[in-house]
């Protein structure tokens, strides 16, 4: 059985006690910076230590209406009714086993530590990133901009998603733009419509202002909307279910303990192990501050 210590150490040639927590810590959060994508755009909150595991918070009023006036005859009042978020928080974690052959096998062993770590940042990166895209087809009641038909909607799928959050009130009093979040494949029907060279409205678009080259993150603004993608994305029924939402706003992240690497020496296996622990939740926190998208052939 594996004696479990954050601080005990990966075997190497000599068993020299080389401690390679900090290294594992600095790189599984590299890692997972650069790969997270959603998580970047959301609220972020943390529970105690001794507060449980369950996250609760009044976050959502009724939006409020005007009206015209009668002489002599008061305002009515409209009462803002609050809705209750519950986020609960569970353990994730990913690891992988070392052994000492391998490491006497191998030239650079720190190297492939690093490489370890960043291979285990990316796992968890990923995790989060879906489960928080998992969300995505449950915002605005269920309700989605686009009819999946590809190259020719992609544009008007933004636009509706942009003027459904304005009639929700979602986009009231915000300092920072709207956020959508796609997969690869739905951002390249976009492309083909702005681009494509049998449509008039938009062959003068500027490219150095447009949509930049692949790659995970942030690829550049259009109508208003800044556009991040990330392979993460779930596919529904052939069709990759974007979404544009209020960032900080519409999903929450709760932290119950951060990221914490961890090694753990198993004499009997002649192995160490390398790994990662985090415990989160994730949640809907507006429903009416977010749209889910379909940008492409589908449905």
């Amino acid at each position: 059985m594996a004696t479990s210590s954050v601080t005990s150490a990966v075997m190497d040639r000599d068993n020299t006690d080389h401690r390679y927590d900090k290294i594992i810590q600095e790189y599984v959060g590299r890692a997972m910076w650069s790969a997270n994508v959603v998580d970047k755009l959301c609220f972020h909150d943390s529970i105690e230590e001794n507060g449980g595991t369950v996250w609760q918070e009044n976050v959502e009023a009724t939006n409020t209406a005007a009206a015209a006036l009668t002489e002599g005859q008061d305002l009515s009042n409209t009462q803002l009714n609050h809705t209750l978020v519950t986020i609960a928080t569970a353990e994730v974690g990913a690891m992988t086993t070392i052994t000492k052959w391998m490491q006497l096998s191998q030239v650079g062993r720190l190297r492939k530590i690093i490489h370890y770590s960043k291979q285990l940042g990316r796992s968890m990166a990923k995790k989060k990133d879906q489960d928080l895209t998992a969300l995505f087809s449950a915002l605005n009641s269920g309700t989605a901009a686009g009819s999946g038909s590809g190259d020719t909607d992609a544009v008007a799928a933004l636009e509706s998603a942009n003027f459904t959050l304005e009639n929700n009130d979602a986009t009231v009093g915000l300092g920072h733009n709207v956020v959508g979040v796609v997969h690869p494949r739905s951002l390249q029907y976009l492309r083909l419509q702005i681009y494509g060279t049998t449509n008039t409205i938009y062959k003068d678009f500027d490219s150095k202002k447009g949509i930049y080259a692949d790659a995970n993150g942030w690829v550049g603004e259009f109508m208003g909307i800044d556009l991040w993608q990330t392979t993460n994305v779930p596919e529904i029924t052939d069709s990759h279910r974007g979404a544009v939402f209020i960032p900080d706003k519409t999903f929450g992240v709760i932290d119950k303990y951060g990221l914490t690497p961890f090694t753990d020496a198993d004499p009997s296996l002649r192995a160490s192990e390398i790994g990662i622990l985090h415990a989160y939740g994730v949640g809907e926190l507006e429903d009416k501050s977010g749209i889910s998208i379909s940008l492409e052939s589908g449905t």
